[in-house]
């Protein structure tokens, strides 16, 4: 997997380092110009896998793995660098745009979580859309 590091612009002019892909091609340079890329689907499930940590939105990240996902290669090394990105690109989003650090641990704790939940119940997501494709 050739990753490279991107800039994005988050709403107070701030540059947000993401890493993702080289291949990838996103929608907007700006943190807002993503559509709706969180969640799993409706209901219940976009409680536990939300578009916004209190207020922020996460997005960007949600669109870089997604799209990993979607071009996986079936391995835990993949499965598991993808999810690594994924929290790496949380904590670049919640570091550039949290103006306080109350916030900022809070949202922090709530990535983490979020990461957790991806790391384990995400990989019976992730081994299904292998077994789909056979």
């Amino acid at each position: 997997m050739n990753t490279v590091m991107f800039n994005l612009v988050c709403e107070n002019g701030k540059l947000i380092p993401i890493i993702a892909p080289a291949t990838i091609i996103f929608p907007s340079l700006q943190v807002t110009g993503f559509k709706s890329a969180c969640g799993a689907g409706s209901g219940v499930g976009d409680w536990i896998v939300p578009e916004r940590v209190f207020g922020l939105s996460l997005t960007p990240a949600c669109f870089v793995h997604d799209f990993m996902w979607d071009n996986a290669e079936p391995t835990w090394e993949y499965f598991h660098a993808s999810n690594s990105i994924f929290l790496s690109n949380l904590i670049s989003l919640i570091q550039c745009q949290s103006v306080s650090e109350m916030w900022r641990h809070v949202r922090l704790y709530r990535a983490v979580t979020y990461f957790n939940a991806v790391d384990t119940i995400g990989a019976k997501i992730f081994w299904n859309k292998f077994k789909k494709k056979e």
